[in-house]
């Protein structure tokens, strides 16, 4: 009996787990303005500073990313994270920020995840350096 309790809750687990990764997606794929794909009629200029945010971004992290969205206003991010509405990890984030310093919200790619190494969060960019992150999800 007591497996079958066991191997009852580690089903009731598991769907609690894809809940939850399925909620986040849901957040994560709110309307930003998407890096991915630059509006119609953008300047170079602006395309190519996205394609330095995504570098800098998959640099630090050493992954590459299905989605990047922003910049994003701090009131943006806390707005469309169960993770930053509360709690010491959106607060030392937002301590870090300063005037300037670009928010986006990053996914990344299916084969991460695959090889259970995926993240999902909120990274800061000041110029060309990361300087902070909020972790929202991770494998």
């Amino acid at each position: 009996m007591a497996e079958h309790n066991h191997s009852s809750r580690s089903i009731g687990e598991t769907k609690m787990k894809i809940a939850v990764i399925g909620i986040m997606m849901v957040i994560g794929c709110s309307c930003h303005k998407v890096i991915d794909k630059p509006a119609p009629g953008r300047s170079e200029d602006a395309m190519q500073h996205q394609e330095e945010i995504r570098n800098i971004i998959a640099e630090y992290f050493h992954l590459r990313f299905d989605a990047i969205r922003g910049p994003l206003t701090a009131k943006e991010v806390r707005e469309g994270s169960i993770r930053a509405d509360h709690g010491p990890d959106w607060r030392q984030f937002k301590a870090k920020l300063k005037q300037g310093d670009g928010l986006y919200f990053c996914r990344s790619d299916r084969q991460s995840w695959a090889e259970q190494r995926g993240w999902e969060g909120y990274v800061a960019v000041r110029g060309s350096t990361v300087v902070g992150i909020l972790t929202t999800v991770m494998n």
